[in-house]
């Protein structure tokens, strides 16, 4: 390992692991997986100096202000659980250049707005997952293999469908970047290595909700997506799901059903809190 990878190392396990030294009064972060989105709270004192005013004093603190941003940043995005065996911390401490991409992510599309008082330098900002100002593909990437879904045997007949709804609520499954669809014989029946790349910019692999007529999220799925249950799979990842081989094999009868979920036009129901 060269120095400076070296370097890089230390400096990013003493940014996620030990508290620094002038914390903030708060620095608070929150994952939302519904909303596919990191929700930054952070407050620093207004330090007065020796010298200067009220106003450099405020500057100053909001320059601070910036930095402890960036480390809850960094710390919410190594908390998230982007597949079945990887939370960001991994992917992070596999590839130490992510770290400089996420900062200049930061730099380049984040705007901080704070709130000033004569006490403290205030900022609430929100990371989303996705879209134009979407951090998770600089971190994952999609379409490794678009379009391998499995073959079946056509067994009875179906329209086109515009999505696929799971419900899979009361079955413990917890959310992530890249959760896996199996059928019952374990084959991989959707995964993020199916989707085209710029979808996966858009809105991700799969969209979260705990609404289950799923509102919020109608538009991604169309007016006729395929509704399926869930199967009780104590064999698999958390994060990762089973559907029966019947449903699987209408799903994936017609092009133009195969095309949609291409596009990532898939919801699942679950319970997490």
């Amino acid at each position: 390992m060269g120095l400076l990878r070296f370097f890089t190392l230390i400096l990013f396990l003493i940014m996620i692991i030990v508290p620094a030294i002038g914390n903030p009064d708060v620095l608070e972060f929150r994952i939302d997986y519904y909303h596919s989105l990191i929700s930054i709270n952070a407050e620093k004192e207004v330090k007065p100096g020796k010298y200067g005013n009220i106003f450099d004093w405020q500057l100053n603190a909001a320059l601070k202000l910036e930095d402890e941003v960036f480390k809850g940043f960094i710390k919410a995005v190594s908390n998230i659980r982007f597949d079945a065996w990887n939370y960001g911390r991994d992917l992070l401490l596999e590839d130490l250049t992510l770290n400089e991409k996420l900062f200049n992510y930061i730099k380049e599309k984040i705007l901080l707005q704070p709130s000033y008082t004569d006490n403290s330098v205030k900022v609430e900002v929100e990371f989303p997952f996705f879209g134009e100002n979407g951090f998770v593909p600089i971190i994952y990437k999609a379409g490794m293999d678009i379009g391998r879904f499995p073959v079946y045997p056509v067994t009875e007949f179906s329209t086109d469908f515009t999505g696929l709804v799971i419900d899979a609520r009361g079955l413990n499954r917890k959310p992530a970047i890249a959760p896996k669809i199996f059928d019952e014989e374990h084959n991989l029946v959707y995964f993020v290595d199916f989707i085209y790349p710029e979808y996966f910019k858009k809105w991700g692999e799969v969209g979260y909700t705990d609404d289950p007529y799923y509102h919020d999220l109608r538009d991604r799925v169309g007016d006729n997506p395929m509704r399926v249950v869930a199967l009780k799979n104590e064999k698999l990842m958390e994060t990762d799901i089973t559907i029966s081989n019947r449903d699987a094999s209408i799903l994936l009868q017609y092009e133009g059903t195969k095309e949609n979920l291409k596009q990532g036009r898939v919801i699942i129901i679950i319970d997490y809190k």
